[in-house]
């Protein structure tokens, strides 16, 4: 889960420009995001029908990769009749975050700066395995915070929010 605000910065990082989604994005997955355009939310099981995707694992696999590249995402749960997610693409619930084009190095500092203000400290690797970031980028975010002295380094991979340390 992302809140709104920073859906920009997770865009920046793992987003896919739609002229890319012929050559990244698998045919499933294209299959399911050309439906989801159309319909723009739809229930997994009608989506499923609608794709012609019955093999479940086949399904799932197009719609982690739909996930990972913000392409889709789960919009409500539903328990009636049985369990099922609704899905929608992001420019159809959040326009205005995903039409922010942000620069890598921004972004990865403003995750940075979002996790810190949550946890107030960091140790080695949290950020990286929170946020699924590679641990050079999460360093590169965090070294961002402590060159605008907003978090103060106290050792590798340990930050803290700077106004915490007086």
């Amino acid at each position: 889960m992302i809140a709104p605000r920073l859906l920009p910065f997770f865009n920046a990082l793992w987003g896919i420009p739609e002229k890319m989604e012929r050559k990244t994005l698998s045919e499933d997955a294209q299959l399911i995001l050309k439906i989801l355009r159309t319909e723009w939310e739809m229930a997994t099981r009608d989506l499923r029908v609608e794709s012609g995707i019955s093999e479940r694992a086949r399904f799932n696999k197009a719609i982690d990769q739909l996930q990972r590249s913000l392409k889709v995402i789960p919009i409500d749960a539903l328990y009636e009749p049985s369990f099922t997610y609704l899905w929608s693409i992001p420019e159809a619930r959040f326009p205005d975050e995903m039409k922010v084009k942000i620069g890598r190095e921004e972004a990865l500092k403003e995750i940075a700066r979002a996790y810190l203000l949550g946890a107030g400290m960091t140790l080695r690797g949290e950020l990286a395995r929170t946020t699924g970031l590679g641990a050079p980028d999460a360093g590169l975010g965090n070294w961002a915070l402590v060159d605008e002295s907003f978090a103060e380094r106290l050792g590798p991979g340990v930050y803290r929010l700077q106004q915490l340390s007086s």
